[in-house]
């Protein structure tokens, strides 16, 4: 009999332990409910860098958005800042903010609406906006520069939105700095 009782104890335990493990999974489940949706961006970016003074070094990146709402986000505004210690180039696939309309041929999705010499300001062109749970990017934007013996660069990006007026920053800015 005593035996039978040792077995009762421990099949109670084990129930109990089972239990509290199922109400702390359920109560993990119910805060991660209650985690806010996000627009995130982040780059991603490729790094040629020059060996002597003069050569030309190359940063190619991409802007990336990605909603993690549950309703599309229009009129996107995306910002990236440039802050370097050596005169640079902006190159990417954009149109102007003088142009009406995509040139014949031409395929992008963002519109440069102004440039203050070290920031670009561009605008997603498509109606529909971002749509929920997708991502989008500015693509394939290239600084080029001359090196010199030490120098450096910074690279930071924001996301505008009517749903973040303030401004999203970039998850990982770019920062080179380069000494002799």
């Amino acid at each position: 009999m005593q035996n039978w009782e040792k077995t009762k104890e421990k099949l109670i335990e084990l129930d109990n332990s089972w239990e509290q493990l199922y109400q702390k999974l359920r109560n993990n489940h119910k805060q991660e409910d209650l985690i806010e949706p996000v627009l995130l961006g982040y780059y991603t970016h490729s790094l040629n860098l020059a060996t002597a003074v003069n050569e030309s070094s190359i940063l190619n990146a991409s802007f990336y958005i990605a909603n993690h709402t549950a309703k599309p986000i229009e009129q996107l505004t995306i910002c990236i800042k440039i802050d370097a210690s050596l005169p640079y180039q902006f190159s990417g696939k954009y149109i102007n903010e003088n142009d009406h309309g995509k040139k014949a041929g031409q395929q992008t999705a963002w519109q440069l609406v102004e440039n203050n010499h070290d920031q670009y300001w561009f605008t997603y062109l498509p109606e529909e906006g971002l749509l929920a749970d997708r991502t989008i990017q500015f693509a394939n934007f290239a600084i080029t520069w001359k090196a010199e013996e030490a120098y450096s660069l910074s690279i930071e990006g924001f996301i505008y939105t009517n749903e973040y007026p303030d401004g999203q920053a970039v998850l990982n800015p770019i920062f080179i700095a380069v000494t002799d």
